[in-house]
């Protein structure tokens, strides 16, 4: 199972935990408190909130300089986190 947020991965957690699925993969983007305090730990793609919104806003600023820019991808840096969950066999 896959996670696209913090918010997301807080509201499955729970849910997975409630009903003893310590049995399934599961990989959530962004790290947060307690994730390697579960069992197994959550694994998963830590990325800093900071650099994102820097980029953003940078490219928002060129944007509206330039409305014509040519669209081009941003590489910020990502870490995998492995706790356990997401290194569980199907």
């Amino acid at each position: 199972m896959f996670s696209a947020t913090t918010r997301a991965s807080l509201g499955i957690v729970p849910v997975l935990h409630a009903r003893a699925r310590t049995d399934l993969a599961f990989v959530g983007i962004g790290d947060f408190a307690m994730a390697d305090a579960l069992t197994p730990g959550i694994t998963v793609v830590d990325h800093s909130g900071h650099q994102i919104g820097v980029a953003a806003a940078n490219r928002l600023i060129e944007r509206l300089a330039d409305p014509g820019r040519a669209v081009d991808h941003i590489r910020l840096p990502a870490t995998i986190i492995q706790r356990g969950s997401g290194e569980l066999r199907p």
